[in-house]
């Protein structure tokens, strides 16, 4: 008996048994294995070098492309993590969704002066010329209250 009062034995009949998508499983579909491999093909693998400490060199080791992808990209979310953290808004709250949009400023500025300064960068412009982050989230916020 269920906590409900229906009865569990009807459920123990296999032959009844029905899967999640509505359609009757056999005995063959519980013998299958399902094997994932996120590994890339041999053709796409990436080789770096890993220090032994053993032996004291470097050996070249394979690396996924997954992997290497992940190392490439990572550094943005890093840098952005950094710069939020330099400045980050300090209000003492509970509400989460107090928190939550205070964390999407501070997200959206860290994020436009990260490309203002690639863009400054880019174009060459002097390093005396570029905005430090504190004075780019003045300006923003004067540009908001100001007009």
């Amino acid at each position: 008996m269920n906590r409900d009062g229906s009865d569990l034995s009807s459920l123990s009949d296999e032959d009844d048994y029905q899967g999640d998508n509505g359609s009757e499983m056999d005995d063959d579909d519980e013998d299958q294995d399902v094997t994932f491999d996120f590994s890339a093909p041999p053709q796409q693998r990436i080789h770096t070098d890993k220090f032994n400490p053993v032996s004291f060199d470097f050996q070249e080791v394979g690396l996924p492309s997954l992997v290497k992808n992940y190392n490439d990209y990572m550094g943005g979310i890093d840098h952005l993590d950094r710069t939020i953290s330099f400045y980050r808004m300090k209000f003492r709250t509970k509400k989460c969704t107090v928190r939550v949009i205070l964390h999407m400023i501070d997200f959206t500025t860290s994020s436009a002066w990260i490309a203002y300064r690639n863009n400054m960068t880019e174009l060459e412009e002097p390093k005396k010329d570029i905005l430090y982050y504190f004075a780019f989230g003045l300006s923003i916020g004067n540009t908001l209250i100001y007009g």
